[in-house]
């Protein structure tokens, strides 16, 4: 489980857990509000069996998946938030957020952020292995993408499937001249 899930789960009343492989669903609660909190595991196929198994067996009314991203674009550093606008895959048919979702998360962001902060709009690109040098993720940015991932698509799909609006937020980690040669996942 990510560090900053563990951080969440340390802070919240954790009312109860629940685990299917590498997938975890922890229902807290924070003030009045009850969340379910989810880890789907790194990469599309548990991204996409996480998706439907919580789909499954816990009532959903909406999914914001999150998580972490490469950049694809020049100028933009780590800590930009990218909100997916679409989400595509090669050899799948293109994904669109649920857009009063997609719409909401953007006004709440657009009145929560202070300083330096800033959202980025736009398409998505999961992929199977890590987009580790600055040419792979130079050529999706090309392509017109301004994020790359191993998650979303999968994760978006397995809930579209199910009828489960979504809505999708990542933060930048790499930014396009970042390596990330070494890191295999």
């Amino acid at each position: 489980m990510p560090v900053e899930v563990r951080a969440l789960l340390k802070n919240a009343g954790v009312e109860s857990s629940s685990l299917q492989g590498t997938a975890a669903v922890h229902e807290i609660r924070l003030g009045t509000r009850r969340l379910r909190v989810g880890w789907t595991g790194i990469g599309p196929s548990r991204a996409e069996g996480a998706a439907r198994w919580i789909a499954a067996t816990f009532p959903t009314r909406w999914v914001l998946l999150t998580g972490y991203a490469g950049g694809t674009l020049g100028g933009h550093g780590t800590g930009l938030l990218l909100a997916a606008g679409e989400v595509r895959r090669s050899g799948a048919p293109s994904l669109l957020p649920d857009a009063a979702l997609h719409q909401r998360m953007l006004e709440i962001l657009e009145k929560s952020l202070e300083g330096d902060l800033r959202v980025h709009a736009g398409p998505f690109e999961t992929v199977s292995q890590v987009a580790a040098g600055p040419e792979d993720k130079a050529a999706l940015g090309a392509a017109g993408v301004c994020a790359v991932d191993m998650e979303t698509h999968a994760a978006a799909s397995g809930f579209a499937a199910a009828g489960i609006p979504w809505a999708a937020l990542r933060v930048l980690l790499d930014p396009v001249r970042h390596s990330l040669a070494g890191v295999e996942r």
